[in-house]
This record gives structure tokens, C-alpha cells and sequence, in this order.
């Protein structure tokens, strides 16, 4: 009689396993499991926003003057080809837009100043950088052409500080926009169209922007951003790196997409990492090299 009843229980647990393990598998089919979830940009309402072309990977950036583009100093890190300017869907460039040859690479070292480096020989080091701002300057001027439809954005105001600090209670909708790819959708359309992801600001701590102590990416002058649709699924995603965090509904930049959480990894808190160009030291040194940059 006891061997019965001890070969019952045992075919009851693993009836309850098997059920628990359908139940999970039936949740992993019905929920959404993309990285990046977010919205194609209607063609040419940013035409402040580049493309920078390598042999295998993609950044993305900011046209903020006549001849410069503002991306993240970590995209150095890869041989830079080319900047597209004025696309939108990147199989017609030539036909709409162009790809435009690189004159110079500049990184920020501190408040002193930028610093000069060789495409293909990045100097910029992430573990010891303060900030991860990089500044490229094209061969020709893109604002003046009329075969192409380009515009420049501006930087924040010195005194906005609801991202980073949250005076505003951290409300101000913000856009992420740039060229990633999610990891899920191998369409023409994740690799060849721009798109925007709605955010808001989070204040975050030393161990959220930096969790493995690594010291990354100038994490002290960055600021958090997460999805003001849904944390855990939309973000931006490889590719997105050097964009513009955007104020909604404006050309007025308030950060550089440094990092956030792998697209191909679900069901994780995405809190995303975003260098500060708001401040006047950060916006006094872009000045010296970019004289027709606007701030407001």
C-alpha cells in the first residue's frame, strides 16, 4: 500500500511539471519577444539625422552645423566609411540623399577641449573617457545643397535639467531615434529605415548607469531614459549608438544614445544610458569647433 501511494505522488509532481512547463511555453508564444519595438520616422522629419556607414556595423548621429555631424566617441571604434545625409530609406541613397566622405574625427577629453583622431586608430578609450562625445567634420557643407533634404538640430538649453536631475519630475516626452536594427526582424525595413522610440527620463543612480564597476562610456556625465510605452520590450537597439534623445516633437537634443540593455536578450528592465549635451561646459567646447551651433 505504501508503494502505491508513493508511485501516485510521483506521477501527480511530474503531471504538475509538465503542465507548468506548457504553461510557461504557452506565455513564451503569445508575448512579444522584440527588441526594439519601435515606430518608423515619417520620411524627412528629422533631417537632422545621419547614418554612419562602416564595413559591417552602423552608428548613427546629428547634423549640428554646416559641415559637422555630433554622434558617440565609441563609434570611432570601428573604421567610419561614410556619413548618409538626407535619406530615408537607405536602398535609394544617391537617388534621395547621399553618402558624404569624412574630413576629421574629434573626440572630447574633458572640458578642455576635443582632440583629433586617425579613422581606423581610435584613441578614445571607454574605461577611462569622461565623456563619450565625438564630433565628425564632413568635406563639404550639407545644409546649403538643395538636392538633398538636410536640416541641423540644436542642443538643450543649459538650464534643462529634467533629465538628469528630474526637476520636471522626469515628464518630459523624449524621443530616441536612430538607425538600429532589431535583432528579431530581418526585414529590409530594420535595416534600411530610421526609427524613433518614445522615452521619458528616469533618475538613476552611480550603480544603475555603471552596475559591473566597470566604468564605461563617461558614465558621471550621463543621464537614464527608459520606454514611456513599456520598459521591458521597447529600447534602443545596436545601431542606435550615437543618436540624438530628442525633446518630442522638436529638433532640440538633450543626449547621445550611449548604451542600454542587448535587444536579443527579453524580458529585462531596459534602462538606457544617454551622455548630457545640456551643460555649458560640454556645449562651450562643441563651440569652439562648431561655430554656427545653436542652443536653445
Amino acid at each position: 500500500m505504501r508503494i502505491m501511494e508513493i508511485c501516485t505522488f510521483l506521477f501527480v509532481l511530474m503531471m504538475l511539471s509538465i503542465a507548468a512547463e506548457e504553461a510557461v511555453e504557452s506565455e513564451n508564444k503569445e508575448r512579444p519577444i522584440r527588441g526594439r519595438d519601435a515606430e518608423i520616422i515619417e520620411a524627412h522629419s528629422m533631417p537632422w539625422l545621419v547614418r554612419l556607414n562602416y564595413r559591417r556595423n552602423l552608428c548613427s548621429g546629428s547634423i549640428i552645423g554646416s559641415k559637422w555631424i555630433l554622434t558617440a566617441a565609441h563609434c570611432f571604434q570601428d573604421d567610419i566609411k561614410s556619413v548618409a545625409v538626407g535619406i530615408h530609406d537607405y536602398k535609394q541613397v544617391g537617388r534621395i540623399g547621399r553618402n558624404v566622405r569624412i574630413d576629421k574625427l574629434f573626440f572630447l577629453t574633458d572640458y578642455n577641449g576635443f582632440k583629433e583622431t586617425k579613422r581606423g586608430i581610435p584613441e578614445w578609450n571607454g574605461r577611462q573617457a569622461r565623456f563619450d562625445i565625438g564630433l565628425i567634420k564632413l568635406v563639404e557643407n550639407v545644409l546649403w545643397r538643395t538636392d538633398i533634404k538636410t536640416s541641423k538640430a540644436k542642443l538643450a538649453s543649459p538650464y534643462y535639467s529634467d533629465c538628469k536631475m528630474c526637476t520636471g519630475g522626469c515628464q518630459t516626452p523624449l524621443d530616441a531615434a536612430g538607425w538600429g536594427l532589431d535583432p528579431f526582424d530581418h526585414s529590409s525595413i530594420s535595416e534600411n529605415l530610421p526609427q524613433h522610440t518614445p522615452k521619458k527620463c528616469k533618475f538613476c543612480t552611480k550603480k544603475e548607469k555603471d552596475p559591473f564597476g566597470r566604468h564605461r562610456y563617461g558614465y558621471k556625465e550621463s543621464m537614464c531614459a527608459i520606454s514611456s510605452i513599456d520598459p521591458y520590450h521597447h529600447d534602443v537597439c545596436g545601431g542606435d549608438s550615437g543618436g540624438p534623445l530628442l525633446k518630442k516633437g522638436s529638433n532640440v537634443i538633450v543626449g547621445i544614445v550611449q548604451r542600454g540593455e542587448f535587444c536579443s536578450n527579453p524580458d529585462v528592465y531596459r534602462l538606457g544610458l544617454y551622455l548630457d549635451v545640456s551643460t555649458t561646459e560640454v556645449q562651450r567646447s562643441i563651440k569652439r569647433l562648431v561655430p554656427d551651433l545653436l542652443i536653445g
